[in-house]
């Protein structure tokens, strides 16, 4: 009697274990069936924002269903990371991020966020916005050397607007401070707008940061771009020198890269569906190209393996700095 019961129990057993991977072979296949949310970690009308709205219309018709963006604003991005984290693993909802502000934040500043760049995949990024050394077209600084000039000229005086604690603006600022032996005033503030309005304020004299945008001021003379950190002079400022060209070698890439993602164990054939959606809908229409430069910057494609070794090499050279910049933020 004994034995029987035991038998039957694991029948049943196999009969249950059999129906839950049924149920979930079946759900994944079926994928998708109801709205998909990209969840944008910042608010509406930013380059994240406008980004991934140009891109749901090309989505909704690779996939058949319709695509949501879901603003998630708060914590330079990190807000809206933890709700994909915390979302079911299932395809329905797919994260955004904005490196190298993701890789800083999962890798330090002390959070407890509950996630790391090792819980989710990383299947697209669609920009790579250099950063440039950026003044008002009024300045007085018509290059980089002018900046360092004036900064050996009035020790403190000279000030850099800039994101942080742990930042691109924070990197280069001390890193020209060591390489040329001068001292800056670097100043935080919360966002690129408000940074922009500092200079325009007359409360700082430049700032470090995503340039691609001021292509039309920079022609107007509106504003200058003194430098550019990128392999090679950009075509939208062909007259503007790289820092290598200057002799700053920046190891760490600070290019603006905005990107998306699901959790690591969503079910790989509902993984392959979003991917292959991305490139067909996204990757392979010249047309979202096109709306990208009007609206946000130029279109640059990056994914697959290729993109996982970019971000884990990245997190590498980030693991040697952030201490040092961390150490750098508990002075001020």
């Amino acid at each position: 009697m004994k034995r029987k019961l035991f038998v039957l129990l694991c029948l049943f057993g196999f009969l249950i274990f059999s129906l839950v991977g049924c149920q979930s072979s079946s759900a994944a296949t079926d994928y998708p069936n109801r709205p998909v949310t990209i969840i944008v970690g910042y608010g509406p009308g930013g380059g994240n924002d406008i980004a991934a709205r140009i891109m749901a219309p090309y989505l909704e018709k690779a996939l058949g269903v319709p695509v949501v963006i879901e603003n998630r604003p708060g914590a330079g991005g990190t807000v809206g990371v933890t709700v994909a984290f915390h979302a079911p693993a299932d395809g329905y909802t797919i994260g955004s991020f904005s490196s190298p502000g993701y890789i800083q934040k999962a890798l330090g500043q002390g959070l407890n966020l509950g996630w790391s760049l090792n819980d989710f995949y990383h299947f697209a990024t669609v920009t790579a916005e250099p950063r440039g050394l950026v003044v008002l077209g009024d300045s007085k600084y018509n290059s980089f050397q002018d900046i360092l000039d004036d900064a050996k000229a009035r020790p403190g005086k000279v000030t850099h607007a800039g994101m942080g604690p742990i930042s691109n603006e924070t990197n280069f600022y001390l890193q020209v401070e060591e390489q040329y032996g001068v001292d800056l005033n670097f100043v935080l503030y919360p966002d690129t707008n408000t940074i922009m309005t500092a200079l325009y304020g007359g409360f700082a004299d430049y700032t470090f940061g995503a340039c691609e945008r001021y292509k039309e001021d920079h022609e107007k003379g509106d504003i200058k771009v003194l430098a550019i950190h990128a392999p090679e002079r950009h075509e939208y400022f062909p007259d503007v020198p790289t820092f290598k060209e200057l002799g700053i070698d920046i190891p760490l890439d600070s290019a603006s890269m905005r990107g998306y993602m699901v959790r690591k164990d969503t079910p790989q054939e509902v993984i392959d569906i979003i991917e292959k959606a991305f490139q067909n809908a996204i990757r392979d229409d010249p047309k979202v190209a096109e709306e990208f430069e009007k609206k946000v910057c130029k279109f640059v494609w990056k994914g697959g393996k290729e993109l996982e070794d970019y971000i884990k090499g990245q997190a590498k050279l980030w693991e040697e700095w952030i201490p040092r910049l961390e150490k750098w933020a508990l002075t001020q």
